[in-house]
């Protein structure tokens, strides 16, 4: 059975792994409550919204209310460049040309799920080439963690099934 985890997983990193033992709408209503979990409560009408690039009003971190203009201007002011350097410094040469596309792709995509790859979730561990589990270690240790501070959230704990994982960037497909 192959089942796939996206929209909803970019606060809540993957809510569910078949070594849970949840039936599908059991994890159906946790990934629900996972994800309005991580958006946080309303805010009221009158309290100032930072602006996604100045931190005047106190620290900035990624509101999913803000418009097209305003999340794109907070990924150019704090997400590329925090993340560029990290990919370059992981490999100069496959990631010279690290730019918005990197992850967006050309075409481009409002989210990076639906330009980069897909991965696939299978016995709770990824199914990568052997080649590529560096990229996929790096991932863990320095994407994740990086991403979730700039989200605002924690990196992704599996054994809460919350937090910002692979989940909030890729499409996982979970193969039970």
């Amino acid at each position: 059975m192959l089942a796939e985890r996206r929209g909803l997983f970019i606060g809540a990193g993957l809510a569910y792994t078949p070594a849970m033992g949840m039936d599908a709408n059991k994890s159906a209503v946790l990934v629900v409550a996972v994800a309005l979990a991580a958006c946080g409560g309303a805010r009221a009408k009158d309290a100032p919204t930072p602006s996604p690039t100045s931190g005047e009003e106190g620290p900035v971190t990624w509101d999913p209310s803000w418009d097209h203009d305003e999340k794109a201007d907070f990924m150019k002011a704090h997400v590329l460049p925090e993340m560029k350097p990290a990919f370059q410094a992981f490999s100069a040469e496959r990631w010279d040309g690290f730019n918005c596309k990197t992850c967006h792709g050309d075409p481009w995509q409002d989210h990076p799920r639906d330009a980069i790859p897909r991965l696939t979730l299978k016995g709770g561990e990824f199914e990568v080439p052997e080649d590529e589990k560096p990229l996929v270690e790096f991932m863990k240790t320095e994407v994740v963690p990086k991403m979730a501070a700039l989200f605002g959230q924690k990196p992704y704990d599996p054994a809460t099934g919350e937090g910002f994982g692979c989940g909030g960037c890729h499409t996982v497909d979970v193969v039970e």
